[in-house]
C-alpha cells in the first residue's frame, strides 16, 4: 500500500484507544533508531508537528501476488513494485508488536507461544524482500527492512496464537492502570485509557488477521511505515 495511503488510514479511522505518543519518530530520529515520544492532544500525530507516526503494517497477499511484485520491480525503469494490496488484507498493528511480547514475557508465556507471537509481529527471514525496499518506492523507508511469512508459517503462527488466552495473561498485570503500563514500559504510559483494552483489541485484530490468512493460504508481509 502506497506510504501516504497507509498514513491517510491511520489518521481518518480516528482510534483513540491507540497510544497517542507510542514510538514516534521525527523521520531524522527514524533513520538513528532513536524514538522521539509526544503527547498530542488530538490522539493523532498532527500533520504540523514534523513528527511521523511509524506503526507497524501486516499484508496478507497470494504467493503469485508476491512474485508479480517482483518482477514489476525488475522491469520497471524506477524498480517500481507496484506493491497495493487490498485495503482489506492489511492490519495497521499500531504500536502493539513490542507491548504484546513484553506481555507475555511478563505473564511467563511458554516459549513456544512467546515465540509463536514474536514471529507474528517481526516475522522471518526465509523471503527475498529488498524489492519491497528500493528506493523510491521502498515501503519501509523509516523503519527495518520488510520481513514475511511463508503460507505453512503463517498457517502455524495462526494455530499458535489461537491457542493463546489473553485475558489470562493480562489477568497477571496490576489493577492500576499506571502501574500496568509501567511494568510493561515501551511507551505504554502514553497509551489512552486501560492498556489492557488497548493490547487486548489488537491482539484479537492480529489473531484474528493470521486466522484468515490461514484459511486462505497466504503468506504475510510486514513492515513498519
Amino acid at each position: 500500500m502506497p506510504r501516504q495511503a497507509s498514513a491517510d488510514r491511520r489518521l481518518a479511522t480516528g482510534d483513540r484507544s491507540a497510544p497517542p505518543a507510542g514510538p514516534v519518530r521525527t523521520r531524522a530520529a527514524a533513520y538513528l533508531g532513536r524514538p522521539a515520544c509526544i503527547r498530542p492532544t488530538t490522539g493523532t500525530p498532527s500533520r504540523d508537528t514534523g513528527v511521523v507516526a511509524v506503526t507497524q503494517q501486516l499484508a496478507r497477499v497470494s504467493a503469485e501476488y508476491l512474485a508479480a511484485c517482483r518482477q514489476s520491480a525488475g522491469t520497471s525503469p524506477d524498480r517500481d513494485p507496484h506493491w497495493d494490496p487490498p485495503a482489506s488484507d492489511v492490519l495497521d498493528l499500531g504500536w502493539a508488536p513490542t507491548l504484546l511480547q513484553r506481555l507475555g514475557e511478563i505473564a511467563g508465556l511458554d516459549e513456544v507461544h512467546l515465540d509463536a507471537l514474536r514471529r507474528a509481529t517481526d516475522g522471518g527471514t526465509g523471503l527475498a524482500l529488498a524489492f519491497l525496499n528500493t528506493h523510491p518506492h521502498a515501503i519501509a523507508p523509516f523503519g527495518p527492512a520488510p520481513t514475511a511469512l511463508s503460507a505453512p508459517q503463517a498457517a502455524r503462527v495462526s494455530d499458535l496464537l489461537g491457542h493463546i488466552d489473553m485475558p489470562a495473561l493480562l489477568d497477571t498485570l496490576p489493577t492500576d492502570d499506571r502501574e500496568a503500563a509501567s511494568l510493561i514500559g515501551h511507551g505504554a504510559a502514553n497509551i489512552t485509557g486501560d492498556p489492557r483494552a488497548y493490547l487486548l483489541k489488537h491482539f484479537h485484530a492480529l489473531r484474528d488477521f493470521y486466522i484468515d490468512a490461514a484459511k486462505r493460504h497466504l503468506l504475510v508481509v510486514l513492515w513498519w511505515d
